[in-house]
């Protein structure tokens, strides 16, 4: 038990990350009863879906079929925010302090989304210690000459 706190409080990087492949079950499944898309009736059955079962193990297929339910909470605008805010979340609780989320954005269209209409650039940053914390601390991003500003939630 010391040894498992001990991996739990330590310091990690998450790199490539999908959000599509990262939403944990339970946002999934809250989601999916929101718009009538659960395809199971408990919430341990859609986990079950989500993860690799026996007889699975080294097949690419079943991997990317686990992929299948989180697509169909993500072709929804209002979503794709929430369940980047529950990513980032869980993995805030399981120690990541440095976390490369990725998205495709044309996978998410079939809804009827434009890549132009989501909104959503990728931007890697590293909170350093000492940061101010709130939920409107301003973030300025420059690029040669030009800068912009944007608001962002800074918490622990």
């Amino acid at each position: 038990m010391a040894r498992r706190d001990g991996i739990r409080g330590m310091r990690k990087t998450e790199l490539h990350q999908h959000l599509d492949g990262s939403i944990p079950p339970r946002t999934i499944w809250a989601m999916m009863r929101r718009h009538a898309l659960n395809p199971v009736p408990t919430l341990h059955e859609m986990q079950r879906l989500l993860s690799i079962q026996p007889g699975e193990e080294g097949t690419l297929l079943a991997y990317l079929d686990k992929f299948h339910y989180p697509m169909w909470i993500t072709q929804f605008y209002e979503n794709i925010q929430a369940v980047t805010e529950a990513i980032v979340a869980e993995a805030a609780r399981n120690g990541v302090r440095t976390l490369e989320l990725r998205y495709s954005p044309i996978i998410h269209t079939f809804a009827g989304l434009t890549p132009g209409q989501i909104g959503i650039y990728q931007i890697n940053v590293n909170v350093p210690q000492g940061v101010t914390q709130g939920l409107s601390v301003p973030l300025t991003v420059s690029q040669g000459t030009n800068s912009s500003t944007v608001y962002v939630r800074v918490v622990q």
